[in-house]
């Protein structure tokens, strides 16, 4: 792996390091804050290729890095990410993915232990929708299947539906951030969402379906009797999280 290290050091130069981005608005980009990758020492600090990459995929399917009872005894199928990898099935398949994100970056390596097949994709944008639609849609093309539709069909709806969601929201404890309250900003032809430091577009799919640019989770509205939003709910995967809206003061 020629390729390969530890951003460790600010003042050092990687030769064709790329720059990373983030989401802006409904389909654009901007740069990503500067981070000082020394504070996450092997936590989003180290650089690849694609073709380093796959060599460690290959190296892993032999013995030069862990025995072969090690593998069998922890590439099992299982809940939740063991030992920073997620073990399940996809379209019917068993994959080990290993997944990385920091600001400005993004990276997914999915093996599929029984086929043989590895797809790797490195990213310099933030979101999440470089890692798991396009991970998943390679995957099923590799099997012969229908890839999944792409899930980004943005409208235009009145600046006035936008406004009447802007406000201040709060999950609930089964939140990422229990409790953790944040605000809706009406921009022009989208909303914003800031949650401490975060800030991510929603893009309107329609007057109460959104997407979240950043993870690529949707946003759907839930309104009241007379038609005000009341809460919204997020939903990333399986995952569901509900917001209520708070009263202004």
């Amino acid at each position: 792996m020629r390729d390969s290290g530890q951003d460790g050091e600010a003042a050092h130069l990687i030769p064709g390091a790329a720059s990373g981005y983030k989401p802006a608005g409904i389909a654009g980009y901007e740069k990503a804050p500067y981070l000082d990758w020394s504070n996450k020492t092997g936590n989003g600090s180290l650089y690849s290729t694609v073709d380093d990459l796959y060599s460690f995929d290959r190296a892993l399917n032999t013995d030069a890095i862990l025995k072969s009872s090690t593998r069998q005894k922890y590439f099992i199928e299982g809940q939740g990410n063991r030992y920073g990898c997620y073990i399940r099935k996809r379209l019917g398949h068993r994959v080990i993915s290993g997944k990385g994100r920091s600001p400005g970056f993004a990276a997914e390596l999915d093996r599929f232990p029984d086929d043989d097949v590895t797809i790797i994709l490195l990213s310099n944008s933030y979101a999440t929708v470089s890692q798991d639609p396009i991970a998943e849609a390679l995957a099923a093309i590799v099997f012969g299947q229908e890839p999944p539709p792409p899930a980004m069909h943005a409208v235009t709806i009145p600046q006035s539906t936008l406004a009447a969601c802007a406000g201040m929201y709060q999950y609930g404890p089964e939140y990422f951030v229990p409790n953790a309250k944040f605000s809706l900003t009406a921009e022009p032809g989208y909303l914003l969402l800031e949650l401490g430091d975060l800030q991510t577009p929603l893009v309107p799919l329609s007057a109460d379906d959104f997407l979240e640019r950043n993870f690529f989770g949707h946003v759907v509205m839930s309104r009241g009797g007379e038609g005000n939003v009341t809460a919204l709910t997020t939903r990333y995967g399986e995952k569901e999280f509900t917001a209520r809206r708070l009263e202004a003061k």
